[in-house]
């Protein structure tokens, strides 16, 4: 299964240079604000007029917008490869099976209602697939609460598969442990090689 990795590369980076421009545009009202305040204290009251205090503070609020919109996609992508990383061993798909293998993200990049952990991955993962990080037609079965995949070109698209169905083997030629689908004929993901399961 592929992701959208340029989508993905493209919001960290996006992420990271709105946190900086958000730092960047932090520190420079700071450093005006000591400048302003090492003058006497007479000409701070007449260097401060109206349209300073108004461009300050406009500052402060553009500058509060950059570095929040950059730590929310910063905290999409990073939630996202968490996630993932949990999708590509788990061959059900299950949402339930991600709540219970995280913690709930500190910076928070959706408004979710419920208090429900498996809810707010659920909702999560609806917000990253909004986002283009999953593949096209990618979609939630609200009945078994997990995760489907578009088919590949040339195959029909099914549900989830549930994990009796999975076994997990040694290659005997390269070592590598594998998990996959029990059937007559399967190949190491690692060498290639094939192996009879009968």
């Amino acid at each position: 299964m592929k992701f959208n990795q340029r989508k993905v590369t493209f919001d960290w980076i996006v992420g990271l240079i709105f946190n900086i421009i958000g730092w960047i545009l932090l520190a420079s009202i700071a450093s005006s604000f000591i400048m302003l305040f090492k003058l006497p204290s007479p000409k701070i009251v007449s260097s401060l007029t109206p349209s300073m205090a108004i461009t300050f503070f406009f500052l402060v609020i553009i500058s509060s917008i950059f570095f929040s919109k950059g730590r929310m996609m910063l905290a999409r992508v990073k939630t996202f490869k968490m996630y993932t990383a949990i999708l590509s061993v788990d061959p059900t798909n299950s949402i339930e099976r991600i709540a219970a293998s995280t913690e709930i993200p500190k910076v928070k990049f959706i408004q979710s209602s419920s208090s429900d952990k498996t809810q707010f991955v659920q909702d999560c993962i609806i917000n990253m697939i909004n986002h283009g990080y999953f593949p096209k037609g990618t979609f939630i079965d609200p009945e078994k609460k997990a995760i489907v995949f578009p088919a590949a070109p040339g195959k029909t698209t099914t549900s989830p598969v549930t994990a009796e169905e999975y076994i997990t083997f040694t290659c005997k030629n390269c070592g590598a442990s594998n998990k996959i689908v029990k059937s007559s004929e399967n190949e190491c993901a690692y060498c290639g090689t094939l192996f009879n399961f009968e």
